[in-house]
């Protein structure tokens, strides 16, 4: 899953003991996330969660822990995010604004997807989008339903994920180029499920167009991964192979191990005659080219 909301939908007041204090900490994290520096970006967070802590504004001290929470799930530590963020619930549910317990719900809801434990993401993901629909947030509100969308997908609730996905994609300017590829994911895996493969090779060529907008490497790696998946229920081994050679050509080097090693079984299935050569030699020595 993407990773969760850094922003605050209710900044947290701008008053502590020392002046300009919070302000200070608040742009201190700001600036480590969006530089990817989740190290730092995490002691920031501690720091505006101690300092929020010494306030008796449990609004604040519930951003405090939204911002704790995203900072341990950048840094991979998802399973000790996931009580930041029923704390901030909890904080919120008897102080907050909806948008501000929304949001917690959509963090929550992360994390627990991180932890494939997709019922309860999408409980939380469902909550997340009936209040920011509630409140007239669209665009927050089509983000949480593309989540629930694709829990529903995993979960194997493929009649619910299909009719949600239609409603999340609605208007698809809402939608920021990541969140699409997730929806066209998710629209891709539930037209497999009903033998629809015409219309599951169309919705994953959109998840890889939108993978090509976010910049996301591995995502683009994983649709030309899903397409020649597709490509073999059609028996277009050809096909298949030049999609798996592409999708391999993005992965070497980033230390995607478990999405190097799919590749490899899947493109040996492609050629059954043969043990398979060096895919890297492969990708170098030869055209690719996508079938139609």
């Amino acid at each position: 899953m993407a990773r969760p909301r850094t922003a605050l939908a209710n900044p947290a007041p701008t008053y502590v003991v020392e002046p300009g204090l919070l302000a200070a900490l608040q742009a201190d994290f700001d600036a480590h996330m969006a530089r990817e520096r989740y190290t730092e970006a995490l002691v920031a967070a501690r720091r505006l969660l101690d300092a929020l802590n010494r306030q008796d504004d449990p609004q604040a001290r519930a951003a405090g822990e939204i911002a704790h929470g995203v900072a341990l799930m950048a840094c991979g530590r998802t399973w000790e995010a996931r009580p930041s963020f029923a704390r901030a619930r909890r904080f919120l549910r008897a102080h907050g604004s909806p948008e501000d317990i929304a949001l917690a719900y959509f963090n929550l809801g992360m994390a627990f997807g991180q932890l494939e434990r997709f019922s309860l993401a999408k409980s939380a993901f469902r909550r997340s989008a009936d209040l920011y629909g509630r409140i007239g947030r669209s665009k927050e509100c089509r983000q949480s339903q593309v989540f629930l969308a694709n829990c529903m997908m995993v979960v194997g609730d493929f009649v619910g994920a299909e009719a949600m996905s239609e409603v999340a994609g609605q208007d698809p300017a809402l939608l920021e180029a990541s969140h699409r590829v997730t929806l066209h994911d998710t629209e891709s895996m539930v037209f497999l499920s009903q033998g629809q493969f015409g219309k599951a090779e169309k919705a994953m060529e959109r998840a890889f167009r939108a993978a090509m907008e976010a910049g996301d490497v591995i995502s683009m790696a994983d649709s030309l991964y899903g397409l020649a998946k597709v490509k073999l229920r059609y028996q277009d081994l050809w096909a298949a192979q030049g999609l798996l050679l592409e999708s391999y050509a993005f992965l070497p080097g980033a230390g995607w191990r478990v999405e190097e090693e799919k590749v490899r079984v899947l493109l040996g299935k492609t050629m059954p005659a043969r043990r398979p050569l060096s895919l890297k030699r492969m990708a170098e020595g030869q055209p690719v080219r996508r079938g139609s």
